[in-house]
């Protein structure tokens, strides 16, 4: 059943796409025949009688064309990439080697990014379908039209939860782990993964891993029960956890350590224990994976090399750090109390960020050179941090008590508070509210991709709301 969020906007600001196109076109049509005009062919070429042998250059020889004047492969594909979806779905009408050639998926990735600038969703299999889920469901997010599910699975509070297409997963605590089928809400897995609370999880396309307060990190299978690894080594809880690459995870504990770990083997290679208070935050640069930020009850964060015995840089805090993000080597993003810090590495402070009331809560890139941050001021707020200076590019209100959760795409803003609600922000319109998700308890934890939202509530209700 189809809901409708209260007071919904009726204005629409993603790009104009003509979505009733049939996406048949790129899935299921036919391409017409190429007899007539092949792909290899120049309109205005008069090297018919030349063999294509002669052709020995990357820019006129493909593996799979025949003929005399063919293009490689990547240079179609960069043409492509001035394409829109609406676009690319004709162009494979064409012939059979445009229809080949736009399947592939660099392609649909890169076109994704250009009209949702997430961080989190880059362990994708199927970037077309994720286009085509996308804008199909464009309308739906502007006019508040959904399918909700109430998801029951957990006895106790929802401390975290991941989104990847169509699988979902959620940490309790209880230490429950649950897997979740985003298109009908089904429960693929369900197993008591831990003796203490799950902290935090890290979901891939097949794996999800648990850190939870026992002191342990498990990998878990996403379509069964099984246990595929379990890790142990630190002495207190497991707050926070980070997967590098398929062979390195990092872990942030209670004890105050920083751990790496081989995702293979199980142990543990390398120990930080710099800092002198509860590691609660990790980051990892957006650029590679051999750099890692650690933040701290102490005051610190401090940033590691993967091959590093100690510390390469360490950014000093009045107070203890809540929230930390970093763009790479160079810019590190923390919050301390209510104080945002923006941090060139190679100088030093760069600027603060001070129109916060009080302390902040979540924080979160959603572009490069973009945050958005929440506080229990009850506001989002939005920060350039291109500037050399303070710069405050957008504030959202709507929210009456504390906002614990954010994301954002680069088109809309989506909130959780202890108010009970979720709030979704048009990112263009500062302020403008487009419509409230009711909770039955205070949200603790978000997320959402292109088509769908999904939020865990203090009560451990999981509410799913399909926009698709």
């Amino acid at each position: 059943v189809w809901m409708e969020a209260s007071h919904p906007r009726t204005s629409s600001t993603p790009p104009s796409l003509n979505i009733h196109y049939s996406w048949a076109d790129l899935d299921e049509v036919n391409p017409i025949s190429t007899s007539s005009r092949p792909l290899y062919s120049s309109p205005s070429s008069n090297l018919g009688a030349l063999n294509r042998n002669k052709w020995k250059g990357k820019w006129w020889k493909r593996k799979e064309g025949t003929g005399l004047f063919v293009f490689a492969d990547e240079l179609l594909i960069y043409i492509f990439s001035f394409l829109d979806p609406i676009q690319l779905c004709m162009a494979t009408l064409v012939s059979k080697e445009f229809k080949r050639l736009i399947h592939d998926e660099s392609l649909w990735r890169s076109l994704f990014h250009q009209y949702w600038k997430p961080r989190d969703f880059v362990y994708r299999r199927n970037w077309r379908k994720a286009v085509k889920m996308g804008i199909l469901s464009e309308d739906n997010w502007d006019l508040g039209r959904y399918r909700a599910f109430s998801l029951k699975g957990h006895q106790d509070a929802i401390n975290c939860v991941e989104l990847d297409g169509e699988v979902l997963a959620s940490g309790g605590a209880d230490g429950s782990l649950c897997v979740w089928n985003t298109r009908d809400g089904s429960m693929k897995v369900a197993v008591k993964a831990h003796t203490g609370e799950i902290q935090a999880i890290e979901l891939r396309p097949t794996r999800v891993v648990t850190a939870s307060a026992d002191a342990t990190i498990k990998v878990w299978s996403t379509n069964s029960r099984d246990c595929l690894h379990s890790f142990s080594g630190h002495q207190q809880a497991v707050e926070c956890v980070k997967v590098l690459d398929q062979h390195t995870i990092v872990s942030g504990s209670a004890d105050t350590t920083v751990k790496l770990w081989d995702a293979v083997t199980g142990q543990c290679t390398r120990t930080w224990r710099e800092h002198s208070a509860p590691v609660h935050e990790l980051s990892t640069v957006r650029l590679g994976s051999r750099t890692i930020a650690s933040a701290s009850s102490d005051g610190c964060v401090k940033l590691w090399e993967k091959d590093s015995q100690n510390s390469v840089t360490t950014l000093k805090h009045s107070s203890p750090v809540r929230c930390l993000q970093a763009r790479d080597s160079f810019n590190i993003v923390t919050s301390a109390n209510n104080v945002i810090y923006i941090w060139d590495t190679r100088m030093g402070i760069q600027c603060k960020l001070t129109q916060h009331t009080r302390p902040i809560t979540c924080m979160r890139y959603y572009d490069d050179d973009r945050v958005i941050t929440g506080s229990m001021d009850a506001t989002i707020r939005i920060w350039d941090l291109t500037r050399t200076q303070e710069e405050l590019i957008g504030t959202y209100v709507g929210h009456h008590l504390a906002v614990k959760c954010i994301s954002c795409d680069g088109r809309r803003v989506v909130s959780g508070s202890t108010d009970k609600t979720v709030r979704v922000y048009d990112i263009e319109q500062e302020g403008e509210c487009m419509y409230a998700l009711l909770f039955p308890d205070w949200v603790r934890c978000l997320s959402f991709d292109e088509a769908t939202l999904v939020g865990g509530a203090a009560d451990g209700t999981l509410m799913l709301f399909s926009f698709f």
